[in-house]
């Protein structure tokens, strides 16, 4: 198969240049032909990875149905390969489960299976693109000649079950990830195992890869809130301050960090002039390697089955404003291999879990073991069983991977308090329209539960509409996610950094006061669903809370116009204006409740009044009373000194029967109000 550049217009190389390429397959070369594939090892490989190349030949002369090559027609070159077959159940056996390192150029012929028409485990071998072709069409080339191959086995009656695969690297990781593929195990040797099955070989058959047009790196926005009477985070920021806290990850990860808290620093600095903003601190609070999984979320109902598509590594900055007890915990995911979309289905869905920190020491509360694994009803009773509700759950039972919510809350006291953002940093926009309303939907582009596309008019507007106030980017905001499309992508992290902080402390500010409003609006809800007495003392306790964060809606917050119009376009997209109407008709109604409550309280005391003035008033009579009494009892021959005893039982008697008369009536007015609703 011949692809003329000319013709196809997309086949070029590095230089724009058009290129022609062959595709072949294993059964049109000869072995000669395999001599081509050492220039392009020894460009891609480590040493150790070299093998032998008689090795080669001898697999290839067992199965010819083994190769797919990508090569340069103007100067015969190889640009890349791939190299499977199927396995003999031994071999495949050992990939899966059994060998401790990698099987690689140790396979021998006999353990390479011919094609069967029951099943055929398949093993990529190698997967490599010469330096010289890679980020050209060679890749795609490769890519769908693989996908042609395979069907067209299937079609001659040679199904496919699964195929394997061994990383030896991050670039073989992002491939294998790119074709569907999900980790199995990590081996001894520190190479991680990989299959495709399932409905990922599914969409895999289908052509339905992850293929990204842009490269990006990813924020994610947590805005957190704790309890006023939590001393953990106050001890983490001292220690952070003072560098004696103690936090996962590496120098190189700190590193990294601290480039984007210097920058973060520098814009607040240079931009911001309220004094609210500079109470502000940021602390390096660890790095992490966040799960990447598929939208089946498996593991919520069986942890076997979680898919496991591979781990990024991200670094959490924690911006925190101890004053207001509000926080947005900013995670920088560089250079992000994976399905962007995917991470912000996992953001959406509240399933972004992280590798088992290494901080959280050797044993951790029932409550806190409930938090990181959310375990469903039998394994919560099963734990219950053997530690009981106080009891401890040492760590080395966790799985290998834990909700971050939860390690936040058991760690730093740090709980959610609001909708999560994604900001993404692309060096170019999605070539589909549709794939960039995903990123602002917050959901998967290529999706294993839905066969439908977003198309509401909020989403399609606001993917074609650019919120920039700048040249120098673009901007396409909802409530989920900023998608920000720098024209001046650099390679190199740090510069991306440096370019993207002047952009993202707007959004920290703005997300601030999402925050706010959530957390008042929690603590109005929660008071208002526990139907406890509402006091105009607690009124003022909340509103004293609110009015603690109103400086952060001030638009005087940023020095200069641009940055005040972008948290305008911010405020806009994230439905601030909506949250903040909301709140204010909560706390109408919490002031009706107050109110009413109030009038109740002054009908009451009203009718005590009244009663005290009855007594009072009976109290004035009383000489009287025992007088008129006593003549009585003198016409009746009855003593007079009894009359005054008379008349003291007989208003002692009566109030008594006054006070049950009105409890009584209380008490049908609460059991006809409780059985009216």
């Amino acid at each position: 198969m011949i692809c003329d550049g000319a013709a196809a217009g997309a086949v070029q190389n590095r230089e724009g240049k058009p290129v022609s390429y062959i595709v072949r397959f294993g059964e049109e070369v000869d072995v000669a032909y395999l001599d081509k594939l050492v220039p392009v090892d020894r460009a891609c490989y480590e040493e150790a990875y070299w093998g032998d190349p008689q090795k080669t030949v001898d697999r290839f002369l067992k199965n010819r149905q083994s190769f797919v090559f990508v090569e340069d027609a103007d100067t015969g070159q190889l640009a890349g390969y791939v190299n499977f077959f199927p396995c003999e159940e031994g071999l495949y056996r050992d990939n899966l489960e059994r060998s401790p390192v990698i099987r690689d150029d140790d396979i021998a012929p006999e353990e390479v299976a011919p094609y069967r028409a029951d099943e055929n485990h398949l093993f990529i071998i190698s997967l490599a693109v010469h330096p010289a072709y890679q980020g050209t069409e060679a890749i795609k080339l490769l890519s769908n000649g693989l996908i042609d191959y395979l069907n067209r086995l299937q079609a001659q009656g040679f199904p496919i079950t699964d195929i394997m695969g061994t990383a030896v690297s991050p670039d073989g990781k992002k491939a294998l990830a790119n074709y569907l593929f999900r980790e199995v195990r990590t081996l001894a040797d520190g190479n991680t195992v990989y299959i495709c099955d399932g409905k990922l070989l599914q969409h895999f058959l289908a052509g339905q890869l992850e293929v990204k047009s842009y490269k990006g790196d990813m924020y994610l926005l947590m805005p957190l809130a704790d309890h006023r009477d939590n001393l953990r985070i106050g001890h983490f920021l001292e220690d952070a301050r003072t560098g004696a806290a103690q936090v996962p990850g590496t120098a190189a990860d700190r590193a990294l960090a601290d480039e984007l808290m210097a920058d973060l620093r520098d814009c607040i600095a240079y931009e911001c002039s309220n004094e609210v903003v500079k109470e502000l601190q940021l602390a390096y609070l660890g790095s992490f390697d966040f799960l990447q999984t598929t939208d089946e979320y498996a593991g919520l109902e069986d942890p076997s089955r979680e898919v496991v598509v591979g781990h990024a590594r991200g670094h959490s900055v924690l911006v925190a404003h101890p004053k207001t007890h509000m926080y947005v915990l900013c995670t920088l995911l560089p250079a992000f291999p994976y399905s962007m979309t995917q991470m912000e289905d996992q953001v959406s869905f509240d399933y972004l879990k992280v590798a088992k920190p290494a901080d959280l020491g050797s044993a951790i509360s029932v409550l806190g073991w409930k938090a990181l694994v959310r375990p469903g009803a039998a394994e919560e009773q099963q734990v219950l069983a053997k530690h009981g509700e106080q009891g401890t759950v040492q760590v080395a039972e966790l799985p290998r991977d834990v909700f971050f919510a939860g390690y936040l809350l058991e760690k730093y006291g740090l709980h959610a308090c609001g909708n999560a953002t994604c900001a993404l940093c692309l060096s170019q926009k999605p070539r589909d329209r549709r794939e960039l309303q995903d990123m602002l939907a917050g959901e998967a582009y290529h999706n294993f539960e839905r066969e439908y596309c977003i198309d509401c008019d909020p989403i399609n507007s606001a993917s074609e509409t650019n919120r920039s106030q700048f040249d120098h980017y673009e901007a396409y905001l909802s409530q989920r996610a900023v998608v920000y499309v720098d024209k001046r992508f650099a390679p190199d992290i740090s510069q991306r950094i440096d370019f993207f902080a002047d952009y993202l402390f707007v959004i920290i500010l703005t997300l601030f006061q999402n925050t706010a409003l959530a957390k008042a609006a929690k603590r109005v809800t929660g008071i208002l669903e526990e139907s406890t007495d509402i006091t105009p003392e607690t009124k003022l306790i909340i509103d004293r809370e609110y009015g603690a964060t109103v400086r952060f809606w001030e638009m005087q917050n940023f020095k200069y116009l641009s940055s005040q119009m972008e948290a305008a376009q911010l405020r806009e997209a994230f439905m601030n204006q909506q949250l903040h109407d909301a709140y204010s008709e909560q706390q109408e109604y919490l002031e009706h409740v107050v109110a009413s409550k109030a009038a109740i309280t002054e009908s009451r005391n009203g009718m005590v009044i009244n009663i005290v003035a009855i007594l009072l008033a009976v109290a004035q009579l009383q000489p009287l009373f025992i007088e008129l009494l006593q003549g009585f009892y003198q016409e009746m021959g009855i003593e007079a000194v009894y009359a005054q005893t008379t008349i003291n039982y007989g208003i002692l008697g009566g109030t008594l029967l006054l006070v049950l008369v009105v409890l009584i009536n209380q008490r049908r007015k609460r059991h006809l109000e409780a059985r009216r609703y």
